[in-house]
């Protein structure tokens, strides 16, 4: 994504997110983390068809309440800060930020299904494997 990509999503992701599920973890007053997650929208859109507009974005503030769950677009550490657990500390802040707002269901897709350690960790939070998305290469000769 170009910059100016990243700044609009930035600016559409604002108008539904809740501040609670993205943050940074920082070790030594240095930031070596971040998480981001958002409540889960997508039955709502699908309620709306898909079609947000100006009549949409009363309908969506109406039934904002009926969101049920969250998914966790992006957690991420440096390399040389992997191992400290810091992972853990993440979903448990988010286990703790969820429970209170009584959500049902919290998605962490997007993993690469090589990552092991991240999945360990995110079972052991009681997730379950719903889903398996893969992506397969073939170079086309043309």
């Amino acid at each position: 994504m170009t910059r100016e990509e990243m700044l609009e999503m930035g600016k559409e992701m604002v108008q539904i997110a809740d501040m609670d599920g993205i943050f940074f973890i920082y070790y030594q007053d240095e930031p070596v983390g971040v998480t981001v997650a958002l409540p889960d929208i997508g039955p709502l859109l699908k309620r709306l068809n898909g079609k947000i507009g100006l009549r949409g974005i009363f309908r969506f503030l109406f039934y904002k309440r009926e969101i049920r769950g969250a998914r966790v677009l992006a957690m991420g550490f440096k390399k040389t800060h992997q191992r400290l657990g810091l992972p853990i500390v993440a979903c448990e802040h988010l286990m703790k930020v969820w429970e209170r707002k009584t959500l049902e269901y919290i998605e962490v897709g997007w993993n690469l299904e090589d990552n092991h350690d991240i999945i360990k960790i995110e079972m052991e939070f009681g997730a379950r494997i719903h889903k398996r998305y893969r992506i397969f290469r073939k170079d086309i000769v043309t």
